[in-house]
């Protein structure tokens, strides 16, 4: 049974190392427009956002699944919100050389229409489908998946829509409402995929399959996005490639920040398997 390998302990030093060192990889942002001009800064500022980004699911992560009171869990989302906000905007007020409270604010408002549809969507998921718990020793369901030309034909032309979306999006750069309206689908796929990480670092039994599953779904949607940004400043080949890989910081830091977490004994349990 599950609930007999469930029990309270005291957030081990492992996880007080991984907040320590989170909050160090949250001052990165500052070192966005540090190179102005070379040409691979645009690929270098969006893997330093992203790490934002990355850390932005892991509080979502927190705020949605930890368990405690929940008005210690609203202040530590809205602490961590405005730190995360904090550093880019001290990168820009660098660049301008000046203050400006509305940078503040605005990166503040960014994090948070990026953090709240995450954490209600951790939220439905703790309520009607899976909790993390302290469960070490639970063994999955074992349950077998028939695939057929159906799921081919749903996955192809899913990726169709996502590359013609990014397509899209960069053919669309002149018309900035249109640009947004294109590429958000393209975001909502960016922010699935990033959740699907957290699953596939947290579900019981050995997780390498399911990331190497997520890692081939999430470099689509990150090409995706690469596509459609680096063809506005009309470079390709390599610097696609190297964007693309600045798209999958999120993954990265969301994967090896929840194997630290695994590694203390956490699981993303399924409430069939809690009522086992």
């Amino acid at each position: 049974m599950v609930k007999s390998k469930l029990r309270e302990m005291p957030m081990p030093a492992r996880l007080k190392w991984l907040l320590a060192v989170h909050l160090v990889l949250g001052m990165a942002p500052v070192f966005m427009y540090a190179y102005r001009g070379d040409p691979w800064s645009f690929s270098v500022d969006r893997a330093l956002a992203n790490i934002s980004w990355g850390q932005l699911v892991l509080l979502a992560l927190w705020a949605a699944m930890a368990r405690g009171k929940t008005s210690w869990r609203w202040f530590g989302s809205l602490a961590g919100l405005v730190y995360l906000a904090l550093w880019p905007s001290v990168a820009w007020m660098m660049l301008i050389e000046q203050s400006s409270v509305a940078s503040l604010i605005g990166n503040l408002q960014y994090a948070g229409e990026r953090f709240l549809p995450l954490f209600g969507a951790l939220l439905v998921i703790r309520r009607w489908f899976a909790e993390l718990v302290y469960a070490p020793d639970v063994e999955p369901t074992i349950e077998r998946y028939q695939f057929s030309l159906w799921y081919l034909l749903i996955a192809t032309t899913a990726m169709a829509v996502i590359l013609g979306l990014s397509r899209a999006s960069a053919g669309s750069s002149n018309n900035p409402y249109w640009f947004a309206i294109i590429k958000t689908p393209l975001l909502v796929v960016y922010g699935a995929t990033s959740l699907a990480a957290a699953w596939a670092t947290l579900a019981p039994g050995a997780p390498w399959r399911r990331l190497a599953a997520v890692l081939l779904f999430s470099t689509i949607p990150s090409f995706a996005l690469a596509y459609s940004e680096v063809l506005l400043l009309d470079r390709h080949g390599v610097r696609i490639a190297a964007h693309t890989f600045a798209c999958l910081t999120p993954y990265a830091i969301v994967v090896l920040s929840l194997l630290v977490v695994r590694s203390a004994g956490y699981r993303l349990v399924s409430k069939r398997e809690l009522a086992g």
